[in-house]
């Protein structure tokens, strides 16, 4: 089982899945137009069709190729055992007008694997700064660490889902010492940090999807 699809704003796609192997690869590509680098992030809501039904299997978004990484790239691969059929919905990030080549493909018998989406292809990124100030996590990176020390007491800082928006609480960072975070599996851009008060340092790392 595989194919090729073309496609540009919000689309929806179902994949049959014949030999009901259970595995998908999803491959993209973002070619030059014009010779400008191509900069839509693509979010997938990946749904597996079961004998009993539908339902979310995964999601998950994807970054803009670098200039020195393939334009085209394996961007996730999903199994959920004894699925028949996949429906794919991508949505560019923020809207776009840009388009992008998908390549499916079955990955044989996930037997004995749980349902889910695993993204390929990380890359380490880190933002840091050593005075207050906000930071943007855009869709398709996932925060694995964040830390921040202050200098004097009031200092905070507060994280914010911007889509769906959820306002987050300010975290106080203790006068002269410091506050840290990990990935909890909801620390998936885009996201907002505010550090805020007398901030003295902080580092944010993040996996960033192919």
């Amino acid at each position: 089982m595989g194919g090729v699809a073309l496609i540009r704003g919000i689309q929806q796609i179902t994949i049959e899945d014949a030999s009901a192997r259970g595995g998908l690869a999803i491959v993209l590509g973002q070619p030059r137009v014009r010779g400008v680098t191509p900069t839509a992030r693509w979010k997938f809501e990946v749904r597996a069709h079961v004998p009993d039904g539908e339902f979310l299997v995964g999601v998950f978004s994807t970054c803009p190729p670098h200039d020195n990484s393939p334009k085209t790239r394996a961007v996730a691969m999903a199994s959920c055992p004894g699925a028949i059929a996949w429906t794919l919905k991508v949505t560019p990030w923020p809207s776009s007008l840009e388009f992008a080549g998908m390549v499916y493909a079955s990955i044989g018998d996930p037997s004995g694997q749980a349902p889910g989406v695993v993204r390929v292809g990380e890359r380490s990124k880190q933002y840091s700064g050593v005075a207050a100030g906000a930071v943007a996590i855009p869709a398709g990176e996932r925060v694995i660490a964040w830390s921040a020390f202050s200098t004097a007491a009031g200092a905070t800082v507060q994280i914010d889902q911007t889509i769906p928006a959820i306002v987050g609480s300010p975290i106080p960072i203790p006068n002269g010492g410091s506050a840290s975070g990990g990935d909890a599996g909801l620390l998936n851009g885009p996201l907002l940090f505010t550090f805020a008060g007398a901030i003295g340092g902080y580092l944010i790392e993040t996996a960033e999807s192919a």
